[in-house]
């Protein structure tokens, strides 16, 4: 079952920006946006200078709210980066991306990672 959720947070500055985020209300770990991530967000909100103009790797990212934040909070490049089985997780992040980052041209890429296993290719990705 597929459920849409917003998140809505406001920069230092005072500026609102919220993500619409779907997440699979049935399914494993990835397919749902954990609590800590939004303590993550709020914590970055309070502390910008550790990621703006700086690149950003998110592990286990599931619905990718955390590198979204950090995109909006003006890191360089975000990557995303989560199981690639099953497929939907990595699916439902890109689709979150995608739908969050049209419009603002957020920077911010999907990519599967095994942890403890770098994927060829990755120092190039971003």
């Amino acid at each position: 079952m597929k459920s849409q959720r917003e998140f809505r947070f406001e920069n230092p500055q005072g500026t609102p920006f919220c993500f619409q985020l779907q997440e699979l209300v049935e399914g494993d770990f990835g397919f749902y946006t954990w609590p800590c991530s939004v303590e993550l967000v709020s914590f970055l909100l309070q502390n910008t200078h550790l990621v703006r103009d700086r690149r950003v790797l998110e592990l286990g990212c599931g619905t990718a709210l955390v590198s979204l934040a950090a995109a909006a909070l003006g890191c360089s490049a975000a990557l995303a980066t989560d199981l690639a089985h099953p497929p939907e997780i990595l699916e439902n992040c890109a689709r979150n991306v995608g739908a969050n980052s049209a419009a603002s041209r957020l920077p911010v890429r999907v990519l599967p990672l095994e942890w403890g296993c770098l994927p060829f290719g990755l120092g190039r990705a971003w």
